[in-house]
């Protein structure tokens, strides 16, 4: 009886100041009642609607009823997994940060059963990365005073919280994108006017270029990123941190191929010494 009077004033939309109240109700019963399952078809209609709806006062709880439902509810997961990634792909650009942390938890948990819907988020989670990126370079090299700082700043978390979670995709995953991962990543890197806003992102995206090297199609783009590494090394000032990541990149890279990266060494030994390191 209680789900019923919380979705009645739920969908009321006369009652949305009352609508957090429904949504913590739902939250306990969700965390606390373990016998939760046969309410979920008449709850989660509901619930992507209103997240589709966008409304930035429940935006923030409705997300957290989803994913408590996903900690607490497996079968609703996985029963309900295609309104659930429909309303994600309609979001994603809406309220990246959050959908990020979304995806973050039901890759936790659900990674080889919801393996087709995370296939299909893959060029989502992609485009956000790069829109994000690119909006956020123009706002930093444009003299607009209208543009404000901290919307640069927003753009940049955006871009960094996105790159940051991408390994958590299934390797097979990542393998059959990597001709689109791999340039992202190296276009994201490269931001050789370091600024504090930008320096964090290039070692994120560096770090994560890392941890897709045992894919096993990265081969194909070994001298793609080889270069354009040296060509950021050759930009950067010899104190900046991301010199480390990148001598650590071609490390790891080396330690992968063998003697296949044996034609590389000597472009790295020169650009080492060029720069002095």
């Amino acid at each position: 009886m209680a789900i019923y009077q919380l979705l009645k004033v739920l969908v009321d939309p006369n009652l949305r100041d009352h609508h957090k109240v429904c949504l913590d109700g739902i939250k306990y019963l969700v965390r606390n009642q373990p016998n939760c399952m046969p309410f979920m078809p008449m709850l989660i209609p509901p619930l992507m609607n209103l997240m589709k709806a966008n409304d930035p006062y429940l935006t923030n709880s409705l997300f957290d009823c989803v994913n408590m439902i996903i900690v607490y509810i497996p079968q609703a997961m996985l029963e309900f997994a295609d309104p659930i990634f429909d309303m994600l792909h309609i979001v994603i650009h809406l309220q990246p940060n959050l959908v990020i942390k979304l995806l973050a938890e039901i890759n936790k948990r659900y990674k080889a059963k919801l393996f087709s819907h995370m296939y299909l988020m893959l060029p989502q989670v992609l485009s956000l990365i790069e829109h994000s990126r690119k909006i956020a370079e123009q706002n930093h090299l444009s003299y607009n005073q209208d543009i404000s700082m901290q919307k640069t700043r927003d753009l940049i978390q955006i871009t960094r919280e996105a790159v940051y979670h991408l390994p958590m995709f299934d390797y097979q995953i990542l393998d059959d994108h990597l001709y689109l991962i791999v340039p992202l990543l190296l276009r994201t890197a490269s931001h050789v006017r370091i600024t504090p806003e930008f320096q964090d992102l290039n070692k994120v995206a560096i770090k994560t270029l890392n941890s897709v090297v045992n894919c096993s199609t990265f081969r194909e783009h070994t001298a793609q990123v080889v270069h354009q590494l040296l060509r950021l090394l050759d930009n950067l000032e010899n104190e900046s941190s991301i010199v480390d990541d990148i001598i650590n990149s071609f490390c790891n890279i080396a330690i992968r191929l063998t003697s296949d990266f044996a034609p590389y060494t000597s472009l790295i030994q020169k650009a080492i010494r060029r720069n002095r390191l």
